[in-house]
C-alpha cells in the first residue's frame, strides 16, 4: 500500500501522534517552488537577458514575473464579454439573460505587463506614492468585486508595488465593507457598477474610513455594447457623487491603457515586496459570526504554489510538463503541447482562498484559465449562446461540493423521465465503470493516448463506455474534464465516486484560509484506490499532528484528535485580533484548526468533526452534524440541509428545504396544494421524516446519528436571504435563528 504520509522520527508527547508529512517531503517542507531555481528555465535565467533584475524571493510578485517571462506569447486569461442583457418575467421574478461574447483571451505576458502599468498608475494617478522606509502608514487594496481578470490584474498591480490587498465577499453587503474597510483602512477601493450604489450610499451615510477616498471602477457585468445611455447616466451620476464627497474615481480601462502597446513594460523593482510583507488580507464569509481578517504574507502564498507545483505539477498537462521528470523520474510526466494544454475554469470567487490559491498555482504552471460567472456557468437561455462551461471546455474545475451534487441530482431527474431500459443500461454502466476502476485504478486520464499504455483491455472498456452511455452527461460539462478538486466543505462520498466513475476523477481536498488553502490534497492515481472518506495526503510544504480532544473522546493514542498544522503557508495572524490569534497559534508556531481527524492505514486523513461542530447529546453520546448534513444530502429529497440537535435532548432534527418534485413523488395521489402548503404539513412531514431516516439507515449512521425529526421549507437559502454564505456554506446560527419557533415546536411534540 502507498503511504501517502510519514512519520517524522522522533519523540512526541503521548497526548499527541507523531508529526507527518508528506511522502514527498520527508526530509523537509518544501518552501520554494522548484522551477524558480532550474538553472535553464529559471526566473534568473530568463531574466538575464533582457538586463532585468529579478524580483524578491519568495514572493508573489516573483512567481507572476516568472510566469510572464516563461509563458510569454501564450494565453494566459481568458474572458467573455457580456454583449446585452435581456430581462425575462418567471414566477413572478424578473431576470436577468445575458448574451455573451466568444472567449477573448490575453497572453500571460500581455496580462502581467499590463498589471505592471497598472500598478505604476496606482503610485501616480491614484496617489499610492512610493514605499517609505521605516512607515507604518498602511497601503492597501479593497477589492469589492466579483471575480474577473481585472480583479485579478488589480490584484497583481498591487503586489508590484508592495501595496496589500484585502478581498470581501460582495454578498456581505453593507456590513463586509464596512467591517473591512474600518479594520484595514485601504487607501482605495476597486469596484464594478453593480456595487456603485451600495458603495456610494454608504460612503454618504459616512460609514467608511477616512483612508478611503479613491475608487476604481472596471467593467463588470456592465455590457460593452448598451442599447441606450441610460446605465451609462446612471453610472456617471454616481460617480460624481462620489466626487462629490471629495473622492478620487478613475476607470479601470483608463489606468491600463490598450493592451497592444505594453510591449516595452518592464517590471517595476522599486517597490517590489519582500517574503514577509503583507500580501493579502482576506476577509472570511462570516460562518460562525463576523466576518474576519486573515493575513496571508507574500511567503505563504509563494510556499502553497510551491507545494502544489510539487504534489500537482507531474498530474497536470501545463507548459511546464516539459520538465516534470525533473520531479517524478519520469514515471508520470505527461509532454504537453499547446493544443494539448490543461484549461481550467474559473467561477468561484477569487476572494474565497480555493480559488485564489487554484488560480495562482495554475498561472504559475502555465495553465489558461477562463473566468466565468456562476449565473451562466451552467445554463444560457439566449439562443447560439452557450453557457461557460460549454463555451470554454475546460479539463480541470475546482468547486464546492453542492456544485457537484446538483449535477448528480440533475442527472438523475432527467434519467427519471427516461423509460426503464435506459435507465438500466445508465446503472449498469456505472456500475461497470466502478468495477474496472477497482481493477485498474490508474485513472485513465493520466494515460497518455499515444502511450501503448493507453491499449489496455480495461482501458478500452473505460473509453467505450465514456464516449457512449456516458457521452451526453459529460457534454454537460464540456465533455473534456480530466479531474475536477472538491474543497470547502465534506462530499458525500456516493457523491464523489459517482462524479469519479461518470464525469472525471474528483480530487478531494481540505484546508483552511488560515493554512492558505491547500493542507491536503489527493492524487489522481490514488482516487480509485483511497477510502473514499479520505482527504487525502498532506501537500509537501505542510506538516501535521493530532492532539487530544477529550471533551469529544479522541484520543491521539488511537490515530485521532483535533488537527494542528505547521509550515511557510499559515497564516501570521488573525488580523488586529491578537488573543484570537494567541488562542489559535502556539509559541512554536503550530495553527490550532478545530477541525479532528483520523490518520488512515495509507497515512491519508479523514475529517471526522469540527470540535464547534460535534454536540454531547442528553444521553452522552456524541454527533457531527457537519458529516451527517454531507450523508443525508445525498439523498434526492434534499435540495438544502441544516441538522440541529439540542444538548438537553436525546436526538438530533434535520431542517430541510426539499426538491418539490421529489417531495411530491412521496404521496401516495397527485396533490393540488402549494409546495409551501405541502411543507407546513404534518403528514407531508412524517413521510419526508421516514425518508431520510432510511437514508441513514442505508449509510449505516448510529441509532443516535438518525434524525427523530424534520422541519420543512419551501424558500430556499440564499446569500440573499442570510442564510447561505457567499462560499455556498450554510450559516448555522442564521438557521437556528430563522426556525427557532419550529424546532421548539418539534422537540415539545
Amino acid at each position: 500500500m502507498k503511504q501517502l504520509t510519514v512519520e517524522v522520527p522522533g519523540p512526541h508527547p503521548s497526548e499527541e501522534t507523531a508529526v507527518r508529512r508528506s511522502y514527498l517531503s520527508r526530509d523537509g517542507l518544501i518552501t520554494r517552488a522548484a522551477m524558480l531555481d532550474h538553472p535553464s528555465g529559471g526566473i534568473d535565467a530568463l531574466l538575464r537577458p533582457h538586463n532585468i533584475q529579478s524580483p524578491p524571493k519568495n514572493t508573489v510578485y516573483e512567481l507572476m514575473v516568472f510566469a510572464a517571462f516563461k509563458h510569454a506569447g501564450l494565453a494566459g486569461i481568458g474572458y467573455r464579454d457580456i454583449v446585452d442583457i435581456k430581462y425575462e418575467v418567471k414566477d413572478g421574478k424578473t431576470l436577468s439573460v445575458y448574451e455573451l461574447s466568444p472567449y477573448r483571451w490575453i497572453n500571460t505576458d500581455t496580462f502581467e505587463k499590463a498589471a505592471w502599468r497598472l500598478g505604476h498608475q496606482l503610485k501616480t494617478v491614484v496617489g499610492y506614492g512610493d514605499k517609505k522606509p521605516g512607515s507604518s502608514s498602511p497601503r492597501r487594496m479593497l477589492l469589492f468585486a466579483n471575480s474577473s481578470h481585472e480583479w485579478t490584474m488589480t490584484a497583481h498591480a498591487c503586489f508590484s508595488q508592495g501595496i496589500s490587498i484585502a478581498t470581501i465577499f460582495t454578498a456581505l453587503g453593507v456590513d463586509g465593507l464596512t467591517t473591512s474597510s474600518r479594520e484595514c483602512e485601504p487607501l482605495a477601493l476597486f469596484t464594478t457598477p453593480e456595487f456603485l450604489p451600495l458603495v456610494v450610499d454608504t460612503a454618504a451615510a459616512g460609514k467608511l474610513p477616512k483612508s478611503l477616498r479613491a475608487a476604481i471602477l472596471a467593467t463588470g457585468d456592465n455590457p460593452v455594447v448598451p442599447e441606450n445611455d441610460k446605465d451609462r447616466n446612471k453610472v456617471q451620476t454616481l460617480c460624481d457623487r462620489l466626487r462629490g464627497l471629495g473622492w478620487n474615481v478613475v476607470r479601470f480601462s483608463e489606468l491600463v491603457g490598450s493592451l497592444s502597446d505594453v510591449g516595452d513594460v518592464k517590471p517595476p523593482m522599486e517597490n517590489a515586496p519582500k517574503e514577509n510583507d503583507e500580501a493579502v488580507i482576506m476577509y472570511t464569509s462570516g460562518t460562525t459570526g463576523d466576518p474576519k481578517g486573515i493575513l496571508l504574507t507574500h511567503g505563504s502564498i509563494s510556499a502553497t504554489v510551491a507545494g502544489a507545483e510539487r504534489h500537482l505539477g507531474p498530474d497536470l498537462k501545463t507548459r511546464l510538463s516539459e520538465v516534470s521528470t525533473h520531479y517524478t523520474g519520469g514515471t508520470r510526466s505527461i509532454k504537453a503541447n499547446e493544443q494539448d494544454v490543461d484549461v481550467y475554469m474559473a467561477f468561484l470567487p477569487t476572494s474565497h482562498i480555493l480559488e485564489f490559491a487554484v488560480v495562482h498555482v495554475l498561472f504559475f504552471l502555465g495553465c489558461p484559465l477562463g473566468t466565468a460567472r456562476i449565473r451562466t456557468l451552467l445554463s444560457s437561455t439566449v439562443p447560439g449562446c452557450k453557457p461557460d462551461i460549454q463555451e470554454l471546455r475546460p479539463t480541470i474545475m475546482a468547486g464546492v461540493p453542492t456544485i457537484w451534487e446538483r449535477i448528480r441530482k440533475q442527472v438523475a431527474k432527467t434519467l427519471s423521465t427516461q423509460p426503464a431500459v435506459v435507465q438500466n443500461m445508465f446503472a449498469a454502466a456505472v456500475a461497470a465503470k466502478q468495477v474496472l476502476n477497482n481493477y485498474d485504478p490508474f485513472p485513465l486520464v493520466l494515460h497518455p493516448s499515444w502511450s501503448l499504455n493507453w491499449y489496455t483491455p480495461t482501458n478500452l472498456m473505460k473509453s467505450a463506455i465514456d464516449s457512449t452511455i456516458f457521452a451526453k452527461v459529460r457534454a454537460v460539462t464540456g465533455g473534456r474534464l480530466r479531474a475536477c478538486l472538491s474543497g470547502g466543505a465534506p462530499i458525500a462520498p456516493d457523491t464523489r465516486k459517482w462524479m469519479s466513475n461518470v464525469i472525471c476523477p474528483v480530487l478531494i481536498g481540505y484546508g483552511l484560509t488560515e493554512n492558505c488553502a491547500v493542507t491536503t490534497i489527493d492524487e489522481l492515481d490514488h482516487v480509485f484506490t483511497d477510502d473514499q472518506r479520505s482527504v487525502g495526503g498532506l501537500a509537501p510544504h505542510i506538516e501535521m499532528k493530532l492532539v487530544d480532544y477529550l471533551e469529544g473522546g479522541y484520543r491521539a493514542s488511537e490515530g485521532r484528535g483535533e488537527i494542528w498544522t505547521r509550515g511557510p503557508s499559515v497564516m501570521r495572524e488573525y488580523f488586529k485580533r491578537p488573543e484570537l490569534t494567541a488562542e489559535s497559534i502556539t509559541p512554536d508556531g503550530w495553527l490550532k484548526t478545530g477541525d479532528v481527524g483520523e490518520w488512515l492505514p495509507d497515512g491519508s486523513l479523514m475529517i471526522i468533526d469540527r470540535k464547534k461542530n460535534l454536540i454531547k447529546l442528553s444521553h452522552g453520546e456524541y454527533i457531527a452534524v457537519e458529516r451527517l448534513e454531507a450523508i443525508y444530502s445525498h439523498s434526492r429529497l434534499v435540495h438544502n440541509i441544516c441538522l440541529y440537535a439540542d444538548p438537553t435532548r436525546d436526538f438530533a432534527i434535520a431542517i430541510v428545504v426539499p426538491d418539490e418534485k421529489e417531495l411530491r413523488k412521496l404521496l401516495a395521489a397527485e396533490d393540488p396544494r402549494s409546495f409551501h402548503d405541502l411543507c407546513k404539513d404534518a403528514g407531508v412531514r412524517a413521510l419526508a421524516l421516514k425518508s431520510l431516516q432510511g437514508a441513514g439507515k442505508e449509510a449505516k449512521l448510529a441509532p443516535a446519528e438518525i434524525v427523530k425529526g424534520v422541519i420543512l421549507d419551501s424558500e430556499e437559502w440564499t446569500v440573499e436571504n442570510g442564510v447561505m454564505t457567499p462560499s455556498s456554506k450554510v450559516k448555522r446560527r442564521e438557521v437556528e435563528k430563522k426556525y427557532r419557533q419550529e424546532i421548539a415546536t418539534v422537540y415539545n411534540t
